[in-house]
């Protein structure tokens, strides 16, 4: 009675196979390859349940608060997106908390399944014309160390890497098909991924308003025809609806009026004042004393002791303008921050009095700092976030070495980070960035051009906000594609060249 079923699947496989081999060989053969690095990596090297501390902890003991009490209102939790934590508490609802191989599964099939799907990104766009070039993004991707050492956290990273290329991906798809149900998967994995990271949300405000220019200037030449109206409207209801539901849950938590989280000003003053830490210290309304750190800003300030010559400086905007933001209970800076860990730079540490995430407090900082260090110290700001991405910061957690590690130097995780490091540096950086001007290119390369929109997004946010090479991870299936299509494109006019040079020769004696 169990055989038909299995023959069954069975032979569903073989079709599904079948109908495109070659890609679809490809795909399967790479998520398998994927997928045994990473639980071997998750499950042995590296195990997830060994390093549960900080931000680990926090998702980890969030998913616990929600299981014990799941209709609980609590402030603090509408302070982080919540995607991360759900899935969490999910897989410890099915698999039992302290399920630390299921969490690692999971993780492990999320890391295999980007680089399945940035195989299949690349295969779509470079096709027979260069055809070495999705074979090598899927084959550099299953040993990408940045992304494999990052699926080893309980992170926010992988998923939203995972919600990123797989969206990526169903958009191409819907290019090139026009399928309806692409339409729907694609709005049910954007706003999933916008729970995740509500950055999610520029790479679709970017790609809808290009979708948009496209139709009104190429007329009969757009190269997106097959995306219509339709298609919109069945990515949008998805997407509408989730974002929608987390801006209810938002208002149930804060009584206030918001998305997903309220994090995100937070994270503006250090983007904009260049402190690497804020104290909220108690008031009178109850909240605790909270620290955050960003440790891309940490690690600024050391390169900054270590290079006082450099070009990129942390230059806090408080080192030079101390004064109290009118508005701001409590505001201080160097004070309490500095009694309890070293500032070496001045400036280092500010507090104030209230909720971490009191977004008006924030604003009022905020402005202060653009009003006291003008145009070119913030100009100065978005250009330093934007090296960042590559240099003067590596990976956190692997940049502070975590136990358990290996007592050969050269063997830990800070160690394969530096590695790392340099070989994105030497050849990713230059061809990704190159890569940007795919959306100019776009009738000519029209699905180069939607890979290029989603780093674009990239950059626009770290610009405003904060780079880090752990802000960078999660774009990085998105920076191999654009690296690997300028290598491309750069096979494909030295072979047209070699080409034009042979026939201006004419044809060899031993031609004949």
């Amino acid at each position: 009675m169990t055989e038909a079923p299995q023959t069954s699947a069975a032979a569903r496989l073989t079709s599904w196979l079948a109908a495109d081999r070659k890609r679809r060989w490809w795909v399967l053969v790479l998520f398998v390859a994927a997928l045994i690095v990473r639980l071997h990596w998750n499950l042995e090297v590296h195990p997830l349940g060994g390093y549960i501390y900080s931000d680990m902890k926090g998702y980890w003991g969030r998913a616990d608060a929600l299981l014990d009490d799941p209709f609980s209102v609590r402030e603090y939790d509408a302070f982080f997106p919540f995607g991360t934590t759900w899935l969490v508490a999910g897989v410890k609802w099915v698999f039992g908390r302290d399920s630390f191989s299921a969490i690692a599964t999971v993780y492990a099939i999320l890391g295999a399944s980007i680089v399945a799907a940035a195989y299949a990104i690349a295969d779509r766009v470079m096709g027979a014309r260069v055809a070495w070039v999705a074979p090598a993004v899927g084959l550099f991707l299953v040993a990408y160390y940045p992304l494999i050492a990052i699926g080893g956290y309980v992170l926010s990273e992988l998923p939203f890497s995972f919600c990123l290329t797989m969206s990526l991906l169903l958009l191409i798809r819907l290019v090139d098909d026009g399928r309806a149900r692409d339409a729907w998967l694609l709005g049910i994995l954007l706003g999933v991924g916008a729970l995740i990271r509500p950055q999610m949300l520029l790479s679709v405000a970017l790609v809808g308003l290009f979708w948009l220019l496209t139709r009104l200037v190429m007329g009969g030449d757009n190269p997106y025809a097959k995306l219509g109206w339709g298609h919109i409207a069945r990515i949008a209801a998805p997407l509408l609806l989730l974002v929608t539901m987390a801006s209810v849950r938002f208002h149930i938590h804060t009584d206030r009026y918001g998305l997903v989280s309220e994090n995100s000003s937070i994270n503006l003053i250090f983007g904009r004042c260049h402190n690497k830490g804020i104290y909220s210290r108690r008031d009178d309304a109850g909240h605790g004393t909270i620290r955050f750190s960003p440790p891309p800003l940490i690690q600024l300030e050391a390169h900054s002791e270590r290079r006082p010559d450099s070009l990129i400086q942390v230059r806090s905007v408080w080192g030079d303008h101390p004064e109290p933001v009118a508005g701001v209970p409590g505001f201080a800076v160097d004070e309490f921050g500095c009694t309890r860990r070293k500032c070496r730079q001045p400036g280092s540490e500010i507090e104030y009095r209230g909720y971490i995430g009191d977004r008006e407090i924030h604003k009022k900082i905020v402005k202060a700092c653009i009003e006291r260090s003008g145009f070119s110290r913030q100009a100065y700001f978005t250009f330093t976030h934007w090296v960042m991405l590559w240099k003067t910061n590596l990976m956190w957690p692997d940049q502070a070495n975590p136990r358990p590690r290996s007592v050969v130097k050269r063997e830990g995780w800070r160690h394969r980070q530096e590695i790392w490091a340099r070989v994105h540096r030497g050849l990713l950086m230059v061809p990704a960035l190159l890569g940007l001007g795919f959306v100019f290119t776009a009738r000519r390369r029209p699905k180069q051009a939607l890979v290029s929109l989603n780093f674009w997004a990239l950059m626009l946010i770290v610009g405003i906000w904060l780079g880090g090479i752990r802000f960078r991870v999660p774009y990085d299936p998105i920076i191999v594609l654009l690296a690997a299509f300028s290598y491309g494109l750069a096979w494909e006019q030295l072979r047209k060249l070699v080409a034009r040079r042979r026939g201006r020769r004419g044809p060899s004696l031993g031609d004949g």
